[in-house]
C-alpha cells in the first residue's frame, strides 16, 4: 500500500541488484511499447511489470515522498553494463511533477546532472511542452527535459547501437558513442 493513500500499487521489485529492495519504475527492453505518449498516459503509467514499463508520475511522486535513492542501469549494444546511483531523488506532485536528483556515484557517468540537468525541470510530454523547445515531440518521449537531452531514457527504442538523439541515450562521455541503449531500468529504494 502506498504511504498516504488508501490504494494499493503492484510493483516489480529487483531483489538481485546492489542488496535488493529496489522498486522498478521504468524499464526498456525492446520496441514493443511506444514511449511517445500523452501527459495523462505518463501520469497514470503504462506497460507491464515484466516488460517495458512506466509506473506513472502519480505513483512516482507517492513513492518518492521521503529521501529516496535512484539507480539507473544501462546495457549497451555490446552488452556492457553500467550504473548510476543518486543518493537523493524525489518528484513533486501534480500538475508539474518537477524532478530533484543529487548525489551521483557509479560507472555510467552523471548524465542526469552534467550535460543538462533534470533538477527543477517540469515533466514534459508531446501534448504538454512546458516551454522546453518541443523536446518531447522532437526526441520521442516524455522526460524532465532541459535543452532536450542529457539523458533520454524514454526516447524511441532504436536498434541497439544506432545513433540518433531520438533514441534511448545516456549522454555521458564514452556512452554517447555506444548509440541507442539495449536495456535501461530506473528504480527506487
Amino acid at each position: 500500500m502506498l504511504v498516504g493513500s488508501n490504494k494499493s500499487l503492484d510493483v516489480f521489485c529487483d531483489m538481485d541488484t546492489d542488496g535488493g529492495g529496489w522498486i522498478v519504475f521504468q524499464r526498456r527492453i525492446d520496441a514493443s511499447v511506444d514511449f511517445k505518449r500523452t501527459f495523462s498516459e505518463y501520469e497514470a503509467g503504462f506497460g507491464s511489470l515484466t516488460g517495458n514499463l512506466w509506473l506513472g508520475l502519480r505513483s512516482l511522486h507517492m513513492l518518492t515522498n521521503h529521501n529516496t535513492h535512484l539507480r539507473v542501469d544501462v546495457t549497451t549494444s555490446k552488452n556492457a553494463t553500467y550504473y548510476a546511483t543518486y543518493s537523493q531523488f524525489y518528484i513533486d506532485g501534480a500538475p508539474r511533477y518537477i524532478a530533484h536528483c543529487r548525489g551521483y556515484s557509479g560507472t555510467a557517468g552523471d548524465a542526469l546532472n552534467s550535460v543538462s540537468t533534470i533538477n527543477n525541470m517540469v515533466f514534459t510530454t508531446v501534448d504538454r511542452d512546458a516551454g522546453q523547445y518541443c523536446c518531447a515531440t522532437d526526441y520521442h518521449g516524455g522526460w524532465w527535459y532541459n535543452s532536450c537531452y542529457g539523458a533520454n531514457l524514454n526516447g524511441q527504442y532504436g536498434t541497439p547501437g544506432s545513433m540518433s538523439y531520438i533514441f534511448i541515450i545516456w549522454y555521458q562521455g564514452f556512452l554517447l558513442e555506444e548509440g541507442s541503449m539495449k536495456f535501461v531500468e530506473m528504480k527506487l529504494r
